[in-house]
């Protein structure tokens, strides 16, 4: 049982009247069944999509691995100046993309985390230019060339939980939000296609959005490439 019924049982609970109470559907581990989570928060799916990544079982998440970065090869050999990440806490290791990428001659970015949520996008070319930060993730030295994200083609960006419509929760810091928040400001260029890469077991049923939320264009899991707005 995913809890609910529990939740539910015994003595009627007051109306909950702080909270809108959203109704998010979540696949459980190995993404076999479906699971129905109530939640109060973004926080709560946020959590909620963490444990379910963290929990995919190894043979799935070995094969995964190679379909999500086989989609997200084959979406991005359009573009010339991308933007990857290295993966944490349980996300799709995109290393084969960052080699197979590197050898079509692609320019190749990574995220560099500062204070205050800021991040820059840092050109890199092999693991050799890459350290950990302080929150255990790989990241490149700060002293290689510097892109700003309008200048990008495409964004692969990590996420904790999506839905069918393309809005995706990150893991709260907002980063990537608040590098790309110059997007709501154009009316005709978007800037960079902005390309999802997650579990099948993320997806939800809904998540409310906010207004700096930055949706995708697109989002690669282990059973299909999801296209939520015409291709750039």
């Amino acid at each position: 049982m995913c809890g609910v019924h529990d939740h539910f049982s015994g003595k009627p609970k007051p109306p909950i009247t702080r909270f809108r109470l959203e109704l998010t559907r979540f696949k459980d581990i190995g993404c076999q069944r479906h699971r129905w989570v109530m939640t109060s928060s973004r926080q709560a799916i946020r959590q909620q999509g963490r444990r379910a990544r963290r929990r995919l079982p190894a043979p799935k998440r070995r094969l995964g691995t190679r379909a999500i970065n086989q989609r997200l090869i084959n979406r991005l050999r359009r573009y010339h100046r991308i933007a990857l990440y290295w993966h944490f806490d349980g996300e799709p290791d995109l290393f084969h993309s960052f080699l197979a990428l590197n050898r079509l001659g692609k320019q190749l970015y990574l995220p560099l985390l500062g204070a205050a949520g800021k991040m820059q996008f840092i050109h890199s070319r092999s693991l050799n230019q890459a350290r950990f930060n302080r929150y255990g993730i790989l990241e490149p030295y700060p002293n290689s060339a510097r892109l700003s994200s309008k200048r990008l083609q495409a964004i692969v960006m990590p996420l904790t939980a999506y839905d069918s419509k393309g809005n995706r929760l990150g893991m709260g810091a907002g980063y990537y939000d608040k590098n790309l928040d110059w997007q709501r400001q154009r009316q005709h260029w978007r800037g960079p296609a902005l390309i999802g890469s997650a579990w099948h077991c993320q997806q939800v049923e809904n998540i409310p959005s906010e207004t700096w939320d930055r949706p995708l264009d697109a989002l690669a899991n282990e059973q299909q490439l999801l296209n939520f707005r015409k291709p750039q």
